[in-house]
């Protein structure tokens, strides 16, 4: 504190006129005051003092000032990854950010949709399986061709998996809807099959029967148009379940494409801009001290 008082006082004396050191119009201060060459070495010590200050210091006291505003790309970035056009929004780029923001919302909109669909076609298929398609006649025609009991559903079970690439799930589940309708082996199952085609008796079949095409034709596709309804039915399902999906992976890149456009938006938005920095110092010219103000602009 003492020597800041002291820098004070020296500077104010450094600065003062040479009439109010020396009592321009009074005879009698002359005595009381520096000579012109003490004033000139006083000045010359104070110059020596602060060339030394500035080059045995290495801190410089700034004042920056952020003029028009940079921005995050960090935070852009965020924001977009949480909701696609937000960063976009942020970075002054409204344009861009409502196109993110509509593929987004067009993307939910159409998995919500096609899940929807879906799901009602999905009820619908299993409706029409558990109405038109019976296991026990499935069941029934196993058991003719292996010779097995019916009522033995185990070996029922071994000789339907040794015999057949496929098998009928215990459950109801995806499997046991895709395998009905898809592989030619449950045709038998089929109501209208059974009772077109086979006229509701099969006792006398056999395998060899059944792999001939004996049943009606080798295309077994062809003779259940129940199957084939249902068949279309469940398809349809599928592929709307896979939209549904697609809108998903859409969303996924919208998130993360928008993310990146935000930081790089952000970036070019920052690179327009400038930034000052004021300082205070001391310069010495010519053996006088003068306060002096330093702007820096960087872009």
């Amino acid at each position: 504190m003492r020597k800041m008082l002291l820098l004070l006082m020296l500077f104010g004396v450094a600065l003062a006129p040479n009439g109010m050191l020396a009592g321009e119009g009074s005879s009698t201060g002359a005595a009381q005051v520096l000579s012109h060459s003490k004033q000139t070495e006083f000045r010359e010590g104070l110059a020596e003092y602060f060339a030394h200050y500035r080059a045995n210091t290495t801190e410089e006291k700034q004042l920056s000032v952020n003029v028009t505003g940079r921005k995050s790309v960090a935070k852009a970035a965020l924001f977009s990854a949480v909701l696609p056009g937000s960063g976009e929004f942020y970075g002054g780029s409204y344009l861009k950010g409502a196109a993110f923001l509509v593929i987004e919302a067009a993307a939910l909109f159409g998995h919500f949709h096609f899940q929807s669909r879906g799901n009602d076609l999905e009820d619908r298929f299993r409706a029409d399986a558990n109405r038109f398609w019976n296991e026990d006649a499935y069941w029934d025609w196993i058991s003719v061709i292996s010779g097995k009991d019916r009522n033995d559903l185990d070996a029922l079970r071994a000789y339907e998996s040794a015999t057949f690439s496929h098998f009928l799930p215990k459950q109801k589940n995806q499997q046991y809807y895709e395998n009905i309708g898809k592989y030619d082996q449950f045709v038998v199952g089929w109501q209208d099959f059974r009772e077109d085609v086979l006229h509701g008796d099969v006792a006398g079949l056999t395998l060899e029967d059944y792999r001939s095409g004996f049943y009606n034709g080798a295309d077994l596709t062809t003779i259940s148009g129940e199957r084939n309804i249902y068949v279309d039915i469940r398809r349809d399902a599928n592929d709307n379940f896979q939209r549904a999906t697609n809108m998903v992976t859409i969303a996924i890149f919208n998130h993360l494409i928008s993310a990146f456009d935000a930081g790089l938006t952000v970036k070019r938005h920052n690179r327009k801009l400038f930034t000052a920095r004021l300082r205070m110092e001391g310069l010495v010219r010519g053996n006088e001290l003068v306060p002096a103000m330093g702007v820096g602009v960087t872009w």
